[in-house]
């Protein structure tokens, strides 16, 4: 089934244009064992290394949320921002040497990592990327596509307000007149999962990708990230120890609660449940350098790193009239089911 799946959405990107820069392949190639992994290295120090892993999108999705995750991992190292090698041009002119100076610095026998959610529907990534490293690992998380879209306008929005710039209405900019969806806006295109894919399948075996549904990640988190280690060929080494499920106010207190060994997410939003243990207090849930804990207040997971603060689950994207949602709804579905029927999965967006 997902070789069929897979042949279509190839057929796709055929049929929009997406090619191989051959001549850049090579010459990648031959570039990446000299500046390369942990073969070049004595085993004894740390170094930057180039990534064996990139979560490519989506913008919106969550990505920062699923790199904070990973890097709880003691065998993950994460590059701490956006990186935008592959899809600004002089940063690519800048060479592999200088996308190796923005890495962190890793040990012998670590994943370094990147995220950097504009790859995604950059056409000329795929390529690139496979140039440097043919046997790279894609995580790509992706969300409800009119909730992304959304939560992209807004950010839009507060950038040019932020600069006293006018930017107007989303249904404005979303509905050219009667004749329906302006489906050039550059948000809508973004949610285009499919095609976006397309491409990179026309650079990747399925193999080397990997969907994460952003609904579930918020939901049950740990059953993403023991998915995720799988196909990282990681250790198994994120579980409940990683996550305090519950927070409750007391005016100036929180107080944190951890369940008894052994307890499982929850199947459904919502604070753990188990039929033979009760959560119960813990001083080992106590938020340490970074940590998960299900906000029994917001109804979401969030990451305590420090005195920060953020939560899976919050947006920033406002209210949508439900006629166009429905239309939105609508015309990203196709698109939807191609993705998901890829990966043997199903969604329960729109």
């Amino acid at each position: 089934m997902a070789c069929w799946w897979a042949g279509w959405l190839l057929l796709l990107a055929e049929a929009g244009g997406a090619r191989l820069e051959q001549g850049t392949l090579e010459s990648w190639a031959q570039a990446a064992p000299r500046l390369g992994n942990a073969s070049g290295f004595q085993a004894s120090s740390l170094q930057r290394r180039l990534p064996q892993g990139i979560i490519i999108g989506v913008r919106k999705g969550g990505t920062r949320a699923l790199l904070e995750m990973l890097a709880l991992h003691p065998q993950v190292a994460a590059a701490r921002s956006e990186v935008h090698f592959f899809n600004r041009e002089e940063n690519y002119r800048r060479g592999l040497g200088w996308y190796r100076q923005q890495m962190p610095l890793s040990r012998p026998g670590q994943l370094t990592v990147e995220k950097t959610p504009g790859y995604f529907s950059s056409p000329r990534v795929p390529a690139r990327v496979r140039a440097l490293a043919p046997g790279m690992r894609l995580p790509l998380i992706v969300r409800d596509p009119v909730e992304r879209l959304v939560s992209d306008y807004t950010q839009i929005l507060h950038n040019r307000q932020a600069r006293c710039k006018p930017y107007p209405p989303l249904e404005q900019l979303l509905v050219r007149g009667d004749r329906g969806l302006d489906t050039r806006y550059k948000p809508i295109q973004r949610s285009l999962y499919a095609l976006h894919l397309a491409r990179w399948l026309a650079a990747f075996p399925p193999a080397h990708i990997h969907v994460v549904d952003g609904g579930s990640l918020i939901r049950e988190p740990l059953a993403e990230l023991r998915r995720m280690e799988q196909f990282l060929g990681l250790a198994p080494r994120l579980g409940p120890d990683n996550f305090c499920f519950y927070c409750l106010q007391a005016g100036a207190r929180q107080l944190l609660l951890q369940p008894d060994q052994g307890l499982l997410l929850p199947a459904g939003r919502g604070p753990p449940t188990s039929t033979s243990t009760r959560p119960r207090a813990s001083t080992a849930c106590r938020p340490g350098p970074a940590s998960f804990y299900f906000n029994q207040t917001k109804g979401f997971y969030c990451l305590q790193a420090g005195a920060r603060q953020r939560c899976l689950g919050e947006s920033k994207g406002r209210p949508i009239a439900k006629l166009l949602r429905e239309q939105l709804c609508t015309y990203f579905s196709a698109h939807s089911e191609l993705v998901f029927g890829l990966v043997g999965r199903t969604s329960n967006w729109c």
